[in-house]
């Protein structure tokens, strides 16, 4: 091919792409925003959004200290989703310019034709590289874009642009739409103190609610008492992101309701380092479908919205339910002293220098008697006493006679607690609470009645067993364990076949050999004495020790007896050189199960 035939063919090529561009130039012309609109559009201070022509609806938004909040037609704080999309609409804008109104009226045509003659929205964009408007059209032919005329308040000539739809769908919302519906707007960390009124009849009733420097919160009013810390964080939570279901914008429906704002039924109060916020919600309202909903609004400011009832609830008997439940605050190890007590025994656990615990038990009949304690059970009594919260609170302002019918007159149980420091604390038990579960309770430095649960008697109970030292014997490693018999109890001493592992697992509790429970410190040949009957043994376990002596070992066996399995974890066991009987542990009950007959558990 001659080299002047391809120069035209690619002549005519060009020549048609070019005819082809201006021939579809509002439709497919590159986007090419001009460097003024990226300037005005990438970094904006204020935003000011008119809908409809003439103009109905109008908002102006404006960031502050970093924060964007509506300035008109009201003061609030703006969604910030909502928001963040239009500034990332504006900021990575899709425009692109097709003609200029010479062109246009060359052609024949007007605004009208572009629908910028009534424009139905204008985005007004203010930053410090100056200001600019985009008055919004009628869409393009595809629907993908809106023609848009851009004025930037000086004396460039008027153009029309293409601008992507997704532009107008952000911004061609409803003023409502930019409200943020978390209408308390308050650091949950700035919050030192808070209060809720609610109003009754003709009554207020008032409680406020403060945070002291350790971080800790106090009930001030109308009681003075101590408020459950992570109870107060989560409502304090619930609180502050609370959402409006809906803001009231309509003039008459403002006005309807202004009514039940005037005498608020509650009002809530944040106090802050450096300032305060309040909300005032009205009487409630029907939404037509059954569902109460009640005005609100922020004091101070003109916006009302509405709160449902399940907000409500959230402020209904706000003192009950942030009180510290807890019956008795202390680290238990802190405590020096225990004394439990009811009307016949009184039982003391006295804390050692060495760590061991001690104890006291004086009976109905003034003797007193003293047994090592068990630091394993102890420290268990002390954790549950520790956790036991209030089931209800039942006066706050008991009188001498209330306190009597109370039974505190004269206490069923006792518990006082003294720290190492001397601090003392003491629970006291009263009668069972009359038509509902738990017992009448009440602390000595302080004046409230409450209930606690069913199970403090059984807590409480002063059984010195209960807290003896449960570890029988332990011993040495210089100590040899020469041989292990099981033994059945039946007039032959029948020997009962044992393996090697059974053997050695045995050897290690005769070692170091625990009673699950003590249930008396007298052993009987002849058996047990358990829940009301007399239960014979059945096994016998011997070892023989070959003890260190200073001229040679001496020789001794060491006997623990057993019951049949009873059931349960209910195994009876006895042991004849320590006076004791009492309930085998779970590991040993697992492994005699292995090796005795089935016969023996039932």
């Amino acid at each position: 091919m001659k080299r002047s035939t391809l120069l035209l063919i690619v002549l005519n090529v060009v020549t048609f792409f070019g005819i082809y561009q201006l021939t579809n130039k509002d439709e497919s012309s590159p986007i090419t925003p001009t460097v003024a609109l990226i300037e005005r559009l990438g970094d904006p201070d204020k935003i000011t959004i008119g809908r409809g022509f003439p103009v109905n609806t109008s908002i102006t938004l404006a960031k502050e200290e970093g924060v964007w909040n509506i300035q008109t037609p009201m003061k609030w704080k703006a969604d910030e989703f909502a928001t963040s999309k239009l500034i990332g609409r504006l900021r990575h804008i899709e425009a692109r310019r097709l003609f200029s109104l010479e062109e246009i009226k060359e052609k024949g045509e007007s605004l009208s034709d572009y629908g910028l003659d009534r424009s139905a929205l204008a985005i007004t964009v203010e930053s410090k590289s100056g200001k600019v408007t985009l008055s919004f059209g009628s869409p393009t032919r595809d629907a993908r874009e809106h023609y848009v005329m851009p004025n930037f308040h000086k004396s460039e000539k008027i153009e029309i642009w293409a601008v992507n739809t997704s532009l107008w769908e952000t911004a061609n919302i409803s003023v409502a739409e930019w409200m943020e519906r978390e209408f308390l707007n308050f650091p949950i960390y700035d919050v030192r103190a808070f209060g809720i009124r609610i109003k009754r009849g003709d009554t207020f009733v008032k409680t406020r609610i403060m945070r002291e420097t350790s971080g800790a919160w106090n009930i001030t009013s109308p009681i003075q008492t101590p408020a459950d810390t992570d109870t107060v964080r989560l409502f304090l939570n619930q609180l502050i992101s609370a959402k409006a279901v809906r803001f009231v914008t309509n003039p008459a429906e403002v006005k309807s309701l202004s009514s039940r704002l005037e005498s608020p039924t509650f009002r809530i109060h944040l106090e802050g380092s450096s300032k305060g916020k309040s909300v005032v919600i009205g009487e409630a309202i029907d939404d037509g479908n059954g569902a109460k909903l009640r005005p609100a609004q922020v004091e101070g400011e003109s916006a009302m919205f509405i709160v449902n009832e399940s907000f409500v609830s959230l402020l209904a008997n706000v003192q009950g339910r942030l009180r510290n439940r807890r019956l008795l605050s202390l680290d238990s190890k802190s405590i020096g002293t225990i004394e439990i007590h009811d009307s016949n025994l009184r039982l003391s656990l006295h804390k050692l220098e060495d760590g061991r615990w001690e104890v006291i038990l004086l009976d109905d009949e003034g003797e007193v008697s003293t047994r090592p304690g068990d630091i394993e059970t102890i420290d268990d009594f002390l954790y549950k006493l520790l956790s036991l919260e209030a089931i209800s609170f039942v006066s706050d302002a008991p009188s001498e006679e209330d306190l009597k019918g109370y039974g505190f007159d004269q206490p069923r149980h006792s518990v006082t607690l003294t720290t190492k420091e001397g601090e003392t604390l003491a629970l006291r038990i009263g009668h069972h609470a009359d038509g509902s579960s738990g017992w009448y309770s009440r602390r000595d430095d302080a004046p409230f009645v409450f209930t606690a649960d069913e199970t403090v008697p059984i807590l409480l109970a002063p059984s010195p067993l209960r807290f003896r030292k449960r570890l029988l014997e332990r011993l040495p490693q210089a100590v040899d364990i020469q041989k292990i018999r099981l033994m059945l109890v039946d007039g032959n001493n029948t020997e009962i076949s044992l393996d090697a592992n059974q053997t050695k697992n045995l050897e290690n509790f005769v070692r170091n050999f625990r009673a699950r429970e003590i249930i008396s410190e007298e052993y009987l040949p002849d058996g047990i004495q358990l829940r009301g009957q007399k239960v014979p043994w059945r096994y016998e376990l011997q070892s023989d020790l070959a003890l260190p002596g200073g001229e040679g070992e001496e020789n001794e066996t060491r006997v623990y007896r057993f019951t049949n399995r009873l059931g349960g974890q209910t195994w009876g066991g006895g042991s004849p050189s320590a006076n004791l009987t009492f309930l085998i542990p779970i590991g040993l009950m697992d492994l005699l199960s292995e090796i005795l007959p089935v016969d023996s558990n039932p």
